[in-house]
């Protein structure tokens, strides 16, 4: 079965009745373990006391299991069901006892698992919950972001000879291992700081006057992945082994792995915390311990959650050894239990969040075998002159141009095909759906570089055509990181950041209301009224100036030159695909001999007329008292502030239209996609609607708070089909970076391939679906404020606000008054739509499908023409 979010805190109560009813038998439980501090594999007394306790529970215990200090209690209902595994720590720390606050670790485990049981009997779930009594792990196992581990025993053997009558018979061994030693130390300053390297000196028999012939050093090497650490041994001692002559042998033990913290369960866990006790850190970072509990994390779905005591001093120390006896830690610890218990139990009792948990680990697996992350990104190293390519083999990335020298030093690129001499990629890029091409090339975490990384991943790559031929560098989309590209920036966030945003509430309620009497008037003919109602309100916002039509001539001519524009940025924001990318010293040819010059030429003449008079026009309707509000009339009236020339103007203030129609207007044609072939959804939203509105008037912006459901539908179309296939222009790297072991060079073009971000089935589950419940009953707080559609990092989109607005309003009034249906054939059987039969190009949006637009009913009918003719006036000042 499946329990809706909803349900947990009903959960939650019943464990939470349980916990506390044991409360202060768990406290003394904890002062008992505390008062007898025993070290690794020695904790009699505490394998004992919890045994004792658990059996007292009603679980079955086996003792000495497998090890003398070890033990599982294990509790089973019903028949069948899910196995939930609980982990308690024991051991303390020599000298200092529980330094590292394992008492609370242990009745940490002890209350997960009591309260599962309880749990388990009031609410009739047939499963088992087993809680395993652990004897201490090597090394510090308390820190739950932890590194991967590996012991590494050292030998060198070389030959004896007297130090003072025949040293130069003797190759010496500690000779070796000091060299070794100081070769480390001086590596030291290059190691990242989340790498760590430990080592001692261990020998036999030495004696000042023997040359030795054997030496043996300890080292714990640890990295954040456990390919680092192995990556890192093989280099760490040869140079020493060469320098003296010695033979070398390297013994790299049992290696301790990082932690793969599962984040189906981690965000479920996240979100019950927060809900119930505070605020959670969502990192699932590295710290700097290593913990055994990482190999488990290999095998089976995990967590291991860490939490904070109030201490003056840190772990292994005596203050926290006092601390980890006082009352606010064992809250703290208890506090942490309820949490992962309410996990455990919606683990065994929601299928589709086990599900989620496995095909997370699943996906984890895929991860560490390939490298590769659930995330979509493309990355390809900058372009450099054709004759100094080098070949990288066939884990080459996609590239235009080639790869300097100093990048083929043995690191290791991101995943992608082999490319071809001069050409390097040109003939593998499709014109056609390009994203499908490049998930298979590559996945990486767009979230972690595009969006934590961003400072170094918000430059843009250099576009010869669309950015300079076209527009000689005028639109800042296009800018690289820079103060043109913050002028530009500025400019569009002061006219659209979000409170600015609202101030254009008054143009999109009034055209989405002509847009409703056009669905009305003539349905058959919806796409373009979207379109119209999309540009209108960009028109408007922009340059304060609506249209009746988009065959009017500021539309035409902005779309055309769009069109063009598009056709190029297409071809150039692909790597390698238009021929002067990929060779820029054709720019270096007589301007005669530059063939592809001339279209993109004319058409920035054209461009620039357009851009010009539209500007002139707002110049004169300010001068004379009758230009409403706009963004060119906000910019012109801050031009000194600004620095910008008229021509610098034009093109910034030019920047929201294309994005205004295109996606605005293909996101609503998406949702009536959606209506046709998921019915349920529109009439849920209906239903809300109907609940919050009624019938005697339209939504208005004032009831977006009560419409959730409205609100997760739009960000189910966004997410759905997204029109910015591989998530608008594409990224420039501005520093050498690395990321997962991969060397990611300054320069490099990185693409963010939204369409296979959108269909992440761990992110998404059943992405193929249309569910817009995922946003409401979501743990994921990359969901809960769902910029993803609009771009990362410092690039998203300045018009998002505004864009969300548009769908806000127009869709919220169209599913009130209207049901969305397939057209029937002659039989009367629906007709549906492929849907996935989209457009090619950067900006995908369906192709043209027919469909049923019926008004829900008389009442409706009669409420919209209504409206509508009392609209007509209020739009006089802006025609």
């Amino acid at each position: 079965m499946s329990i809706p979010q909803s349900n947990i805190p009903a959960v939650y109560e019943v464990i939470k009745s349980a916990i506390q009813a044991l409360n202060n038998d768990l406290f003394a439980l904890s002062h008992d373990i505390h008062d007898h501090p025993e070290t690794r594999f020695e904790e009699v007394h505490a394998h004992d006391a919890l045994t004792a306790f658990m059996e007292k529970q009603g679980f079955t215990v086996t003792r000495h299991y497998l090890l003398e200090t070890a033990w599982v209690a294990k509790y089973t209902r019903g028949t069948g069901g899910r196995t939930l595994g609980v982990n308690s720590e024991m051991d303390a720390l020599p000298g200092i006892g529980h330094a590292c606050g394992h008492n609370l670790i242990a009745i940490a485990g002890v209350a997960v698992a009591c309260g599962v049981k309880v749990a388990m009997d009031e609410l009739d779930i047939s499963g088992s919950v087993v809680l395993l009594g652990t004897p201490g792990p090597p090394l510090s196992a308390s820190l739950s972001g932890c590194l991967a581990r590996r012991r590494i025993d050292v030998e060198f053997f070389g030959h004896t000879a007297h130090a003072a009558l025949s040293p130069w018979e003797g190759q010496n061994a500690l000779d070796a291992a000091v060299l070794a030693y100081t070769n480390i130390s001086v590596l030291r300053q290059q190691l990242k700081p989340t790498h760590r390297v430990h080592g001692i000196f261990e020998g036999k028999d030495w004696t000042p006057n023997i040359i030795p012939d054997y030496a043996k050093m300890v080292w714990y090497v640890r990295a954040p992945t456990r390919p680092e650490v192995d990556a890192a041994v093989k280099r760490i001692n040869a140079g020493a082994a060469l320098a003296t002559g010695c033979r070398v042998k390297i013994d790299l033990g049992n290696a301790t792995f990082e932690l793969r913290q599962n984040k189906a369960l981690g965000y479920a866990f996240a979100d019950i915390f927060t809900k119930t006790v505070g605020p959670v850190d969502y990192e699932f970072g590295i710290s700097h311990a290593s913990t055994d509990f990482g190999n488990v994390t290999y095998a089976l779905p995990a967590l291991h959650p860490s939490f904070a005591i109030p201490t003056l001093g840190g772990n292994h120390t005596v203050a926290f050894t006092e601390a980890a006896a006082s009352k606010q830690a064992h809250e703290a610890c208890l506090d942490i239990s309820l949490a992962l218990a309410a996990t455990g139990v919606r683990m065994l009792m929601d299928d589709q969040f086990y599900t989620n948990v496995r095909e997370t680990f699943a996906q984890d697996v895929q991860e560490r075998e390939r490298a590769k992350a659930t995330l979509q990104v493309l990355i390809h190293p900058r372009q450099l002159a054709p004759w100094r390519r080098l070949d990288m083999g066939e884990r080459a990335v996609p590239m235009t141009g080639q790869l300097a020298k100093q990048y083929s030093r043995r690191r290791r690129m991101p995943p992608g095909p082999r490319g071809l001499p001069l050409i390097g990629n040109k003939h593998q890029v499709p014109s056609v759906k390009p994203w499908r091409k490049f998930a298979e090339w590559n996945r990486e975490y767009a979230w972690d570089l595009l969006e934590k990384r961003s400072d170094i991943y918000s430059s843009r790559p250099r576009f010869i055509v669309a950015g300079e031929i076209l527009s000689d560098n005028m639109r800042g989309l296009m800018l690289p990181y820079g103060e043109g590209w913050r002028r530009w920036r500025k400019v569009l966030h002061s006219g659209f950041h979000s409170r600015r945003a609202d101030a254009y509430n008054e143009i999109q309620s009034l055209e989405s209301m002509v847009l409703l009497n056009e669905l009305l008037v003539d349905p058959k003919h919806y796409e373009k009224h979207l379109q119209r109602f999309a540009a209108s309100v960009a028109t408007s916002v922009t340059y304060g100036r609506r249209v009746k039509s988009v065959d009017e001539w500021i539309v035409k001519e902005n779309m055309a030159a769009m069109d063009f524009r598009a056709l190029h940025e297409d071809l150039t924001s692909i790597p390698g695909k238009y021929l002067v990318e990929s060779l820029p010293w054709l720019l270096k040819l007589p301007r005669s001999l530059q063939w592809f010059r001339r279209e993109p030429e004319e058409h920035r003449q054209r461009d620039v007329a357009l851009l010009t008079h539209l500007l002139d026009d707002v110049k004169e309707r300010m001068a004379d008292g009758t230009a409403p509000d706009c963004l060119t009339s906000q910019t012109v009236a801050n031009q000194e502030k600004n620095g910008m020339s008229d021509l610098e103007i034009a093109y910034t203030v030019s920047s929201p239209f294309g994005a205004g129609i295109e996606t605005t207007a293909g996101t609503l044609c998406i949702l009536f996609l959606a209506m046709l072939h998921f019915p349920d959804a529109m009439k849920k939203a209906q239903a809300e609607l109907d609940e919050v509105v009624g019938g005697d008037r339209l939504p208005q912006f004032e009831d977006q708070e009560r419409l959730p459901y409205l609100h997760a539908l739009i960000n189910e179309t966004l997410r759905w089909r997204p029109i910015a296939v591989l998530g608008g222009t594409p990224h420039a790297v501005t520093a050498d970076d690395e990321y997962n072991g991969m060397f990611i060079p300054k320069g490099s073009t990185v693409f963010a391939n939204l369409a296979g971000i959108m269909q992440d089935p761990v992110m998404f589950p059943s992405p193929e679906d249309f569910l817009p419940e995922r946003f409401l009953e979501t743990y994921d707080p990359r969901l809960k404020d769902f910029e993803l559609p609009f771009g990362f990092g410092r690039r998203i989109c300045v018009g998002m606000h505004l864009a969300q607005n548009s769908l806000f309003i127009s869709a919220a009034r169209i599913l009130w008054g209207f049901d969305i249906l397939p057209v029937l054939d002659v039989d009367g059987k629906p007709i549906m739509p492929d849907p996935w039969n989209f457009t090619d190009g950067f900006n995908s949006k369906p192709v043209s499908f027919p469909c049923r637009i019926k008004a829900r009913s008389a009442a409706v009918k009669e409420r919209i023409e209504k409206e509508w003719r009392g609209v007509m006036q209020q739009l006089k000042k802006w025609e």
